[in-house]
């Protein structure tokens, strides 16, 4: 066991953990708290975009890391740390946003604020956010993103519940994981946390008033069946369908 340390604050916070055992967490410092890296013994202070407030939420195999850090006007934006440099990904028009999640190709997934009402799960690629919409209410959240660019998080259903429920993003298509499992099950997932390439998604909902944490895996298609979604990588073998049944 090792303690991390700080930047000389009371507290420090470790969130995410990558292959190669580097760290991306918050650590409280005499001018605020700040991001860091963790990276061969050594804490490296990220920064902030301008204020004294960030904090990193996950972090790759390549040791980019995303979460939140203030603006100098004190709006939090979402940021992606790569190659040294702090890079403020912006908004969707509106005041503010978060990213929670990155994979090993460098996108980000997390929310942003409209410029209208509301706030929109998005998925950051190649220089562009994308809004990647709800299940038709005002509020989105991506949480976490594969390599094959397939997202999770949950989202609302209208402008008036406040329940949520969680979703798959893939193939350009918002997807209500409900809707994706068997109904018999009287189960509601809630939201989506996690998504590993092999489709497997990590949800957690309601069986009753009980909170269950579940883990959802795509039906596999056969060789000599034909795949819809994403083609087949190979068809010598079984092949995950994203956007298929989940069990």
């Amino acid at each position: 066991m090792k303690d991390l340390g700080g930047f000389g604050g009371n507290y420090t916070f470790g969130t995410a953990l990558n292959n190669a055992g580097q760290v991306t967490g918050s650590s409280s410092a005499a001018t605020g708290t700040h991001a860091f890296l963790y990276s061969h013994g050594q804490m490296q202070d990220l920064g902030t975009l301008g204020s004294d407030l960030s904090s990193g939420f996950a972090i790759n195999n390549a040791g980019q890391v995303t979460g939140y850090a203030e603006t100098p006007t004190l709006a939090g934006h979402a940021f992606l740390y790569s190659n040294g440099q702090m890079q403020d990904l912006g908004t969707l028009g509106g005041s503010g946003s978060v990213g929670y999640g990155i994979n090993n190709r460098g996108q980000v997934t997390g929310y942003a604020a409209m410029s209208t009402f509301g706030e929109h799960a998005f998925l950051y690629s190649n220089g562009q956010m994308r809004d990647l919409g709800t299940l038709g209410g005002i509020f989105s959240s991506g949480h976490g993103i594969n390599d094959r660019e397939q997202v999770v998080g949950y989202s609302s259903i209208d402008i008036i519940s406040p329940t949520h429920y969680a979703f798959l993003y893939s193939n350009g298509k918002m997807h209500n994981l409900n809707d994706l499992i068997d109904p018999a099950l009287h189960i509601t997932l809630n939201e989506a946390t996690a998504i590993n390439d092999r489709g497997q998604i990590v949800a957690n909902g309601l069986v009753g008033f009980t909170w269950h944490a579940y883990l959802l895996t795509p039906h596999r298609h056969r060789k000599h069946e034909p795949c819809s979604g994403e083609p087949c990588e190979d068809s010598e073998s079984d092949a995950d369908e994203p956007t298929g049944d989940l069990q």
